[in-house]
């Protein structure tokens, strides 16, 4: 079921109302056309669906003979739109990976070169402030464990800001 809620009425609100979400936000790799095929089948207005399954079963095989013929456009856009919507998310790890992958395929596709250094940038940034951070913790951590071996009851007071004076 693409749709979540902890009430069947507001799962049934969902379903009637919402679109549901790109299958391939599920799947990254499903092919642009696979996915438009899905979408049509999926359309909340029954005149945008396939009106009959020979119908669907044309547009099944055209994407078929389409995809056996080797159209690597469609796959490439796929790739590069998953890694484009990782970017955007901010999912980094994906990003690299997506954007990688189609740089290898092809170094000239679109700006997904550039977009890769700058994922690979950002990803080095994120590990470095998660880095600084369970850093930061760990010295919390250990100035709490040195205040209680000493017998203090309450945590070290912080240094006060720049330019005040502790309060008395």
């Amino acid at each position: 079921i693409p749709f979540d809620a902890d009430q069947p009425l507001a799962l049934l609100t969902k379903h009637l109302y919402e679109l549901p979400p790109p299958p391939s936000r599920i799947n990254p790799n499903i092919a642009p056309p696979v996915e438009q095929i899905i979408l049509r089948t999926l359309a909340k207005s029954p005149d945008e669906r396939f009106q009959t399954a020979s119908e669907m079963a044309r547009a099944l095989e055209e994407v078929s003979i389409q995809l056996r013929q080797g159209d690597q456009k469609g796959r490439l856009t796929g790739i590069y739109q998953a890694g484009v919507l990782a970017f955007a998310e901010g999912r980094w790890a994906q990003a690299v990976e997506h954007l990688s992958k189609l740089v290898a395929i092809d170094p000239d596709y679109e700006d997904s070169a550039d977009l890769l250094a700058a994922a690979q940038e950002a990803a080095a940034r994120a590990r470095e402030d998660a880095r600084q951070q369970i850093e930061r913790v760990r010295q919390r951590r250990s100035g709490i464990q040195q205040a209680a071996a000493n017998g203090q009851t309450n945590a070290p007071t912080p240094a006060p800001a720049s330019g005040q004076q502790p309060s008395t």
